[in-house]
This record gives C-alpha cells, sequence and structure tokens, in this order.
C-alpha cells in the first residue's frame, strides 16, 4: 500500500523528457474498475515503452537515485495501470496523468491509506518543502488529496514538478491518481486535472 504513492510519483517522472508528438477521449482502466477522461490530444502510452526510452534512460544517468524504484515501475507486475501525457512540452516538461493501483487489506481505511501516503511521499527523493495533505469527495466517493514539489536533474539542469495526487479505496485495492506539471503551468492545467479528477467514475 505505502509502495503505491511512491511508483505513481515516480511514472510521472518517466515522462520529463519525452517530447514526441478538442475533446476529451474516455479511457477505461480494467484493473481499477473505472474510467476517465483525457484531452483527445493527449496520449496514452504503455508505461514500459516511455521507461525504456533515451529520455528516461538520461534521467536515471543525472538521478541514480530513482533507479530502484524505476525498476520496479517497469517490472511485469507494475501497479502503473494507466499514463497519459501532453506531448506539447513546455518548460522542459510534458504534463501527465497516471494511475496505479495496488491491492490492500480488506480493513484498511482511507485514513489509513492518508497516513501511509504521507509517511511514503516524505521518502521521495528530491522532495522540496512541505506535503499538503487533505481529505476530499470525488463524485467516485471520498479520498485523500496530496500536493507537493519534487526536484529531478534533466539535460543537467534542475527541474521542479509539481505533482497533485488523489487516492481512493475501492473493492479491495488503493487507486492513486497522480498530475504532474511545473509550477509555472500550474494554474494552466489546473482545469484541465479538475475535469479528469471529476470524470473518474464506475464503468
Amino acid at each position: 500500500m505505502r509502495r503505491a504513492a511512491l511508483l505513481a510519483t515516480v511514472a510521472t517522472l518517466a515522462v520529463v523528457a519525452v517530447a514526441a508528438a478538442s475533446g476529451t477521449s474516455r479511457h477505461p482502466i480494467p484493473t481499477a474498475g473505472i474510467s476517465l477522461v483525457t484531452p483527445s490530444s493527449w496520449r496514452a502510452v504503455d508505461s514500459k515503452a516511455v521507461l525504456a526510452s533515451k529520455g528516461v534512460q538520461a534521467l536515471l544517468k543525472e538521478n541514480p537515485q530513482l533507479a530502484s524504484i524505476i525498476n520496479q515501475v517497469a517490472g511485469a507486475n507494475s501497479p502503473v495501470k494507466f499514463l497519459s501525457f501532453d506531448p506539447h512540452v513546455t518548460d522542459r516538461f510534458a504534463t501527465n496523468v497516471n494511475v496505479v493501483v495496488s491491492a490492500v487489506p480488506a480493513n484498511v481505511t482511507l485514513a489509513a491509506l492518508a497516513s501511509a501516503i504521507a509517511s511514503q511521499l516524505k521518502t521521495l527523493p528530491g522532495l522540496t518543502g512541505a506535503i499538503a495533505m487533505s481529505m476530499v469527495k470525488l463524485p467516485i466517493g471520498p479520498a485523500s488529496r496530496a500536493m507537493f514539489q519534487l526536484t529531478v536533474v534533466t539535460n543537467g539542469k534542475k527541474l521542479i514538478v509539481q505533482t497533485l495526487q488523489y487516492a481512493f479505496l475501492r473493492h479491495g485495492q488503493s487507486i492513486v491518481v497522480t498530475f504532474s506539471t511545473t509550477p509555472n503551468q500550474s494554474a494552466a492545467r489546473a482545469a484541465t486535472f479538475k475535469t479528469i479528477v471529476a470524470s473518474i467514475h464506475a464503468p
């Protein structure tokens, strides 16, 4: 359960160096029992393909502390079940969303999940500043919300990643939806993130 938040965050870093190529498109995520929409201009990709890219290999070279985590994301049983990004790169970063799904014990509460996430996020390499945690109500149900920043190095330069993460419980699983962008884009992307979150529902 605690690993899910960490993997969700690192999965977003996998598209830091990706710069390949109106309306919305709905994406079913069967393993999570949900679906969500993203802008139709965004690209939904296989996380393994992204993680094998030259851009991610460069990220690993400059941030070796991420290696063990990224290897888990790329594993055969990776809990990263969905990844979509805006191919129009701004500030050297591709704004993106990913969904991580992990099994949890039947007696786990949302409060316990939120506490575990907060503890795990504090161990993230490059964590910058405080983590803002709160409880919110989404159309899909109650969820925990976390906001924080990470600093990574890409192309020899430091890059700050603004992260927004929602986590909720559903049918014996924790589902973590993570949005990443840059601080400069945060305000402009807020409406898109809000639309995606509001679109989450059971198929």
